[in-house]
Formats: structure tokens, sequence, C-alpha cells
């Protein structure tokens, strides 16, 4: 009786990782949209800006009308940075401030430049239902009882 149970436990945590990744992915897609709205935006309001700037160029220009098109400029570009850490936070990595490149969460370096990560920044940027192992920083799961790398007991 006991194999049954074993094979209707790996069952279900099968199911529940395709739950997950499914919700992953549709999170992606959605932010996706997101951000694709707001560079549409900010192009739009850069096109703004420069036929604006050119159809008065030769008058005395009121910098309001500029600073409004640019705030709002501002605003949009807030808004896809937001997304972007977002997209990054489903997505299980962080972005590396010296490059830009996406490191795995559980990383200590960037693969790409080598700058080394702020612990803080890869505590804020796990994914949902993950933790990191205290020993050796490893990505696990929430109900692990021990570390899959190290073997540090966890409860």
């Amino acid at each position: 009786m006991s194999f049954i149970e074993d094979i209707g436990k790996k069952v279900t945590q099968a199911g529940n990782d395709t739950t997950q990744a499914a919700k992953r992915l549709s999170e992606l897609n959605r932010l996706n949209a997101e951000l694709k709205a707001y560079e549409k935006k900010i192009n739009s309001l850069y096109t703004e800006i420069g036929k604006s700037y050119f159809e008065n160029c030769s008058e005395e220009y009121p910098i309001s009308v500029l600073g409004a098109l640019t705030d709002e400029l501002r605003q949009n570009k807030e808004a896809v940075e937001n997304i972007n850490a977002k997209i990054a936070q489903v997505k299980g990595v962080t972005i590396c401030d010296k490059c830009g490149a996406e490191i795995p969460v559980d990383a200590v370096f960037c693969p790409v430049c080598g700058q080394k990560k702020e612990l803080k920044e890869a505590e804020a940027a796990l994914p949902e239902g993950m933790r990191q192992c205290p020993t050796c920083g490893c990505l696990i799961r929430d109900e692990a009882k021990f570390c899959v790398k190290c073997g540090t007991n966890l409860t």
C-alpha cells in the first residue's frame, strides 16, 4: 500500500508543479503584454515631443508643453522598469546592476560580467513558494525539510 501512496504523492506533486509553471507562464504573458503597451506609449510620446518641438522651434516654445510630455514619458519609463522587475521575479532571476544580464536567483556572481550580487537583491527576487538555503544559498521549495545541495536540515 505504501508504494501506491508514494505514487499518489508523486502524481499530486507533479500536478502542483505543473500548475505553478502554468501560473508563472500566464503571469509572464500578462506582464509582457503590459510591457508592450507601455513601450508603445513611450514611443508615441517621443514622437509627439519631437513633432511638437519641430512645429514650434521657430517660436519661443513654452516649456510647460514639453514638461507635461516629458513627465508622462518618465512615468511610462518607470512603469516599464517596474514590469521588467516583476518579469525577472516571475522568471526566478535578477538583473545585474553592472551589465543588465539576467542572473539566476541562487547565483552569487553575474555569469556575464562577474559582478557580485547584493544579498538583499537576491532575497527580493525569490519566486513564489521558494526560499534560499541559509547555508549554501541554493534555491529550494518552502516545504523542503533538507537542502538538496548541501543537506542542511531546514526544520
